[in-house]
């Protein structure tokens, strides 16, 4: 296996398929998908508990899906939202290649 391998990258993972695709996207494609993303994602911080005291979760999440079933984990439930149009050429983009 090449430190900077070229071409995909096929893992077997129990229960999953991993495929890697080095420079799926170019660094500047990548970078104004990033950026679009970062401004245009409606971002949220909740709250979690831990050892009973609450604090701010220390990340950023989003949830987007294909249909409206809720995703729960650290009594945080998230709701999903439908895919913004970037999300949507972003995974266009992947099922192509799939």
């Amino acid at each position: 296996m090449s430190l900077f391998p070229e071409d995909k990258e096929h893992f077997t993972l129990p229960n999953a398929q991993l495929i890697y695709i080095p420079n799926f996207f170019s660094k500047s494609q990548s970078d104004l998908y990033f950026n679009q993303l970062y401004k245009e994602t409606n971002w949220q911080e909740d709250d979690i508990k831990v050892f009973g005291k609450t604090y701010k979760q220390p990340r950023l999440t989003a949830l987007y899906g294909n249909h409206s079933k809720p995703y729960s984990y650290s009594s945080i439930t998230m709701h999903p939202k439908p895919f913004i149009p970037l999300l949507k050429t972003i995974k266009n983009a992947v099922v192509a290649k799939s």
